[in-house]
């Protein structure tokens, strides 16, 4: 597992727009914790991405240096593999799939094909 660990995040639109993490996002700025006590823009983005999007549609960039404050992650050597990561973690050890409860995004494909 992992969290976002920095401000530099690359993602699709479309997640954001989806009414379901439209819905998600105005619940949080409701709470107020955000003006109130700082919650960061990373955990709510990893809380949001974690809950509507299936494991294998998380991708984490080891091989990018980052670094804040004290905080440093150096680039691990890329391992070009099919059944390994590319920080060379096993792939099916790794990126296990949630319970379907939990993929609402992927539960919504699904049903969207079903339909066609």
């Amino acid at each position: 597992g992992f969290s976002f660990a920095t401000s530099c995040v690359v993602s699709r639109v479309d997640l954001w727009r989806q009414p379901a993490v439209r819905e998600f996002l105005d619940e949080v700025d409701k709470a107020g914790g955000i003006y109130k006590v700082r919650w960061p823009d990373s955990a709510i983005h990893f809380l949001a991405a974690s809950i509507y999007l299936a494991a294998q549609e998380l991708v984490q960039l080891v091989f990018i240096p980052c670094w804040h404050q004290n905080f440093v992650i150096l680039p691990q050597p890329w391992v070009d593999s099919p059944d390994r990561n590319p920080d060379g973690s096993p792939k099916d050890g790794v990126q296990q799939p949630r319970p379907a409860q939990q993929q609402p995004r992927q539960q919504q494909q699904q049903q969207q094909q079903q339909q066609q």
